[in-house]
């Protein structure tokens, strides 16, 4: 599933295990991404690796984007 937001956040969702799903929260401005719910790392550092120029931000992106 992907979402997208008129302000430039991108809300994306990726299986993680058998029954799980990993919550990825974009911010398409500025290249930074936060992780919600990572139950496992592997696909996350997958990601980051498949797309270099993406940055892992924190809890100060999220309340940057207000969400």
């Amino acid at each position: 599933m992907t979402a997208q937001d008129p302000g430039g956040l991108e809300v994306r969702e990726s299986r993680a295990f058998t029954d799980n799903y990993i919550g990825l929260l974009l911010c398409l401005e500025e290249k930074r991404c936060a992780v919600v719910d990572p139950g496992d790392a592997q696909p996350v550092i997958a990601g980051l690796h498949a797309h270099p120029k993406w940055t892992l931000g924190d809890c100060n992106l999220c309340r940057s984007m207000q969400v």
